[in-house]
């Protein structure tokens, strides 16, 4: 059991229980058995028995999942490092800092994004004009074929056309 200053807790397996207020009902934080007691920042607290072999192992696995989670973000970290623009991680105090390469990676995503901005209004852009031309060819073609038309009927009547030599 635990004793803050004003809360009974026991401890569970990876939790704690509320008892008891000791602002309602007195209770000794100075008792007489094989459980000590420790300050902390004002606060006392009492430990259970000395740490037993399986609670050990349980601190160990502990410890090493912790260890391979701050492995794989370092990993990362030193990854991001490695694609962002103007950015170096080497692990040491002289190289770029994890929140300086998370800082730099969020910059460079986000001046990503508005390039890909950029890039669609301009392909949306070149889009519409390539449809305008293509309109255009359709009408210049529709013109040429009336203009033929026009100068066959033209000649039909006895009408000579002006040729221009201009034009290819």
């Amino acid at each position: 059991m635990w004793i803050f200053p004003s809360i009974l807790c026991e401890r569970g397996i990876g939790q704690h229980r509320v008892l008891a207020d000791s602002s309602r009902s007195h209770i000794p934080t100075n008792s007489r058995n094989e459980h000590s007691t420790y300050q902390h920042e004002g606060l006392n607290w009492k430990t259970d028995s000395p740490r037993t072999p399986r609670d050990e192992r349980r601190r160990a696995q502990h410890n090493e999942v912790e260890r391979r989670r701050r492995d794989k973000i370092n990993n990362w970290i030193e990854t991001l490092s490695k694609i962002i623009p103007d950015c170096s991680f080497d692990g040491t105090k002289t190289g770029a800092s994890k929140g300086g390469i998370l800082s730099k990676a969020c910059d460079y995503i986000v001046e990503l994004k508005q390039q890909k901005q950029r890039l669609q209004e301009s392909l949306r852009a070149v889009e519409r004009l390539k449809m305008d031309n293509e309109l255009l060819t359709k009408q210049v073609e529709e013109l040429k074929s009336e203009n033929a038309l026009l100068g066959a009927l033209l000649e039909h009547h006895g009408i000579g056309t002006i040729t221009d030599t201009s034009a290819p």
